[in-house]
C-alpha cells in the first residue's frame, strides 16, 4: 500500500532522487556545505529522502518509494526501462535539468521517457513550450529547491565590497563575460578547474582537446597564458560552497553572460547576497530579480559594458539594483518547492 494511499496531510511520502552521480545515501548527516546546494540532490533534502545514481539503482528500489524524481541525464533508454517496469502505484517526475537547448535534437528516448512521466519538472520557464510539445504528460516549471536563508549568511555590506567583478563562467568555457568587463575597466577574477587524474576524465579532456595531460594545474596555466591581463586574477575553481561564498560576496558585481536555458544558479546566487549581476534573459531568473541589469542575449556586450560602467559610477542605480530581490525568493525555499511539486502530481 502506498505511503500516501489517504492523505499526505497525514503521511509523508517516501521519495526517492537518482541523478548522474553513482552511489546510494540519504538526507540524514547533511553537511554544512550540502545544505548550500541547489541541484536534484536539493530534492532529497526537502523530502527527507533517499538518493541512488542511475549506475545503481534498480528496479527492485524502486519499489521502496512513492515517489521517483528522475535526472534526465543520458544515456536515456537505462531510464525509459526503469520508468517501463516500476510499479504502477509510483509517480514519476522527471527533472529536466541543464540547459533546454541540448534537447532541440530529436531524441526517440527522451519522448518516450517524458511519456511514461507523471510530471516533467522543467527548471527554466522558457522551456515550457517547447517540452509541452513534446509529450502529453504534464509538465510544469518547478525547478529545485533553492539554500535562500543559509547563503543569505555570507551578504557582504554594500561598503565593504571590493570594486572588481566576478566573472562566473569558467575562463575556458567563454570569453564574452571577460570582453564585456575588460571595457568597463574594472580589475575582474574568474576561476578554472584543476585537471582530475580520473581516466574518464582525462579522456573526455583529450576528446576536447586533443590531448592528454598530466599536469593539474594545465588549465590554470593555459587560462593565465590565454588572457595574460594583470587586471584578471585567474583562481582555482573551488566546489566547496562555504569557499565559494566567501570568496565572491564582496564583490561589486557578477558578469553572466550565458547563453543556456537553464537554471541559472549564479543569478539565483547573487539574489541571495544582494549583488548586482549582469546576466542574460534566457537564465529567466535574471528579469525576475534583476530587471535592470538583465540583457538580451550573450552577445549584447555593449548592453553590458553600459550596465557596468553605471553600476560603478551611480551609487543609486547599484543600491536599487542590489535591493530588488529581497522578499522575492521564499518560493525558492524547500517547502513550497515541495509543496508545489505535490500539487502538481494532484497529491497535495
Amino acid at each position: 500500500m502506498n505511503h500516501y494511499c489517504s492523505s499526505f496531510k497525514s503521511y509523508e511520502p517516501r521519495v526517492l532522487v537518482s541523478g548522474g552521480k553513482p552511489g546510494r545515501w540519504s538526507a540524514a548527516g547533511k553537511t554544512v556545505d550540502e545544505s548550500l546546494c541547489s541541484g536534484v540532490q536539493s530534492w532529497v533534502y526537502a523530502f527527507n529522502g533517499d538518493y541512488i545514481g542511475h549506475q545503481d539503482i534498480t528496479v527492485r528500489d524502486l519499489g521502496n518509494y512513492d515517489i521517483i524524481i528522475m535526472n534526465t541525464n543520458p544515456p536515456f533508454l537505462r531510464l525509459v526501462r526503469l520508468a517501463q517496469d516500476r510499479p504502477v502505484s509510483i509517480k514519476w517526475v522527471s527533472l529536466v535539468e541543464g540547459s533546454a537547448d541540448e534537447y532541440f535534437a530529436p531524441q526517440n528516448h527522451v519522448r518516450t521517457l517524458l511519456g511514461l512521466s507523471d510530471l516533467i519538472n522543467v527548471i527554466n520557464r522558457h522551456s515550457l513550450p517547447l517540452f509541452r510539445m513534446l509529450t502529453k504528460s504534464k509538465v510544469e516549471y518547478i525547478g529545485i529547491p533553492y539554500p535562500v536563508e543559509g547563503v543569505k549568511k555570507f551578504i557582504t555590506p554594500i561598503e565593504k565590497r571590493n570594486k572588481r567583478v566576478f566573472l562566473c563562467a569558467q575562463l575556458l568555457r567563454r570569453w564574452n563575460d571577460y570582453l564585456a568587463a575588460k571595457e568597463i575597466g574594472i580589475a575582474c577574477y574568474g576561476y578554472e578547474t584543476r585537471i582530475t587524474r580520473d581516466v574518464k576524465r582525462l579522456l573526455s579532456g583529450f576528446i576536447n582537446t586533443g590531448s592528454f595531460t598530466w599536469d593539474r594545474e594545465a588549465n590554470i596555466k593555459k587560462a593565465k597564458a590565454f588572457y595574460h591581463e594583470s587586471s584578471l586574477d585567474v583562481r582555482e575553481f573551488t566546489k566547496n560552497f562555504e569557499k565559494y561564498f566567501t570568496e565572491n560576496s564582496d564583490s561589486f558585481f557578477w558578469m553572466n553572460l550565458d547563453s543556456r536555458y537553464t537554471w541559472g544558479r549564479f543569478v539565483l546566487d547573487a539574489a541571495a547576497l544582494r549583488i548586482p549581476i549582469i546576466s542574460t534573459a534566457s537564465t529567466y531568473h535574471s528579469e525576475i530579480f534583476f530587471p535592470q541589469t538583465t540583457v538580451a542575449h550573450a552577445m549584447d556586450i555593449e548592453r553590458a559594458i553600459e550596465i557596468g560602467k553605471r553600476l560603478i559610477s551611480d551609487p543609486d542605480f547599484y543600491e536599487d539594483v542590489a535591493n530588488h530581490p529581497a522578499g522575492k525568493m521564499d518560493f525558492l525555499k524547500a517547502d513550497p518547492m515541495k509543496l508545489a511539486l505535490l500539487g502538481a502530481l494532484g497529491l497535495s
